[in-house]
């Protein structure tokens, strides 16, 4: 959802389909280290099932740590001051006008399946030091394709105002250096 108040535009982005692809993928992985386990417990299984218990909890892991973070929503907040990605109450990064040095926004090729590829919407803000970047690509969160590209032409608008360089690109590699 789009709002636009006080001189703030807020994009905010609810969880999409990787939050679900997140929780199925727990529930597989989860049962599975819970059978190995309680095999394992029994005496069932030997040393190589014993090894498979640690594989099939060490995904079931992964996957609690993907429910975890897809479980709340993003903010992506433009305003006088910068460009901030707000990620539930937390700020997870802020960048200001003065640091910024280039804004990319555009689509991506992204994998899918090994043969399946789709192009997904990002946003990139860029500034002199590597880690001190935003980068958003809309493919794991729900938002609408209107709403994304009207917030990334008020990011292009308010950045080229103060002539930081913009660049609209499709991104057919993947790659985004």
């Amino acid at each position: 959802m789009l709002s636009e108040a006080d001189g703030r535009t807020v994009l905010v982005v609810n969880r999409g389909w990787a939050f679900y692809v997140m929780i199925a993928s727990l529930l597989f992985w989860g049962v599975l280290a819970s059978a190995s386990l309680i095999q394992a417990v029994r005496g069932e299984l030997g040393k190589q099932g014993t090894a498979g218990v640690a594989v099939w909890a060490v995904l079931a892991s992964w996957s609690a740590v993907g429910v975890l973070y897809y479980r709340v929503g993003k903010r992506l907040v433009l305003d006088a001051s910068g460009i901030r990605i707000v990620h539930g109450r937390r700020v997870d990064r802020s960048l200001r006008w003065d640091e910024i040095t280039e804004i990319r926004y555009g689509t991506r090729r992204r994998p899918i399946t090994p043969f399946l590829w789709a192009d997904v919407p990002f946003l990139q803000v860029r500034t002199r030091r590597f880690r001190r970047r935003i980068y958003f690509e809309r493919y794991g969160y729900r938002v609408p394709d209107g709403e994304f590209n009207e917030f990334c032409m008020r990011v292009a608008q308010a950045s080229a105002m103060r002539g930081i360089r913009v660049l609209r690109e499709h991104v057919p590699g993947g790659y985004l250096p």
